[in-house]
């Protein structure tokens, strides 16, 4: 695995510009920005991999300066790591996102009681779920989040070859169209904490300091120890909540024969990353 890193580092353009001549030739793209605003400061965009030299005089920089910066990190795997994996996350498409458009909107009802009285997150779902179908086009498998609706087609393969881990309930249309038949797959295990070494921050804007879940964001790859996997199954969700508001959820964890069904059968706009189980 090889990890890149995207930074946004505020300083004065004098700084800036001398740091961007030490790191252009290791980055793998850099500029920095200007603004003539007395609400936002000088700011290098930078994209770059963390094991060049590059990377370890910026970091250097930052450090001495006291600097301020955000910080997201992508990952790339060899075909070798992708194939001895034996669980991912999964990432599903959402085709609501531009509108933002949650499933309480279509009449899916929430029982408030179970959400976080701050930030009111983490509600509970208690009825069908119901939602526009003609969203849902000819995907395969998506999101309204954080709800999981699959097609026929896959609800049968999911059957079929026994996956555990889930249930589904049949998903209704706000308008009572009966076709397409959808089902909502719905995760029922949990798995333990992962291993501290995961990296996150906590972007105290939004973060919610009564359930400490809304706004804190993974910035690693998810690590677990192997004991915490002994009762994992095809498919589970984290203890852990990532994201703010909308997004403030948890991750979905799939094993290995998830991931080798859903590329047999060509299931699209799904992307899977490696689990490190140590």
């Amino acid at each position: 695995m090889r990890r890149r890193a995207r930074m946004y580092i505020d300083g004065s353009i004098e700084l800036l510009s001398e740091i961007y001549e030490q790191v252009k030739d290791d980055a793998l793209e850099s500029k920095v920005v200007t603004t003539s605003s007395k609400d936002f400061s000088d700011m290098l965009s930078i994209r770059i991999y963390q094991d060049t030299e590059g990377y370890k005089t910026l970091m250097e920089y930052i450090n001495k300066y006291n600097l301020f910066y955000t910080f997201a990190e992508g990952r790339e795997y060899t075909k070798e790591e992708i194939k001895s994996a034996k669980y991912f996350t999964v990432e599903i498409i959402y085709p609501w996102e531009k509108d933002g458009t949650s499933a309480d909107e279509y009449g899916t009802k929430y029982e408030d009681t179970c959400s976080c009285k701050l930030c009111k997150g983490s509600k509970k779902q208690i009825s069908d779920l119901i939602i526009n179908k003609k969203k849902m086009g000819k995907y395969d498998i998506a999101t309204i989040q954080p709800e999981i609706i699959v097609n026929e087609k896959l609800y049968n393969l999911i059957l079929e070859n026994e996956l555990s881990g889930c249930e589904f309930k049949l998903v209704r249309d706000y308008k009572g169209r009966e076709e397409p038949v959808f089902y909502q797959l719905v995760i029922n295990n949990i798995l333990p904490n992962m291993n501290d070494g995961i990296r996150t921050e906590i972007v105290e804007d939004v973060y919610c300091k009564k359930c400490k879940r809304n706004g804190v964001f993974l910035r690693s790859e998810v690590i677990y120890n192997k004991e915490s996997m002994k009762e994992a199954c095809d498919f589970n969700l984290t203890s852990e909540y990532f994201g703010q508001n909308l997004y403030c959820a948890q991750t979905v964890i799939a094993s290995k024969k998830v991931f080798d069904l859903f590329k047999k059968n060509k299931i699209k706009r799904v992307f899977f990353e490696p689990v490190n189980v140590i």
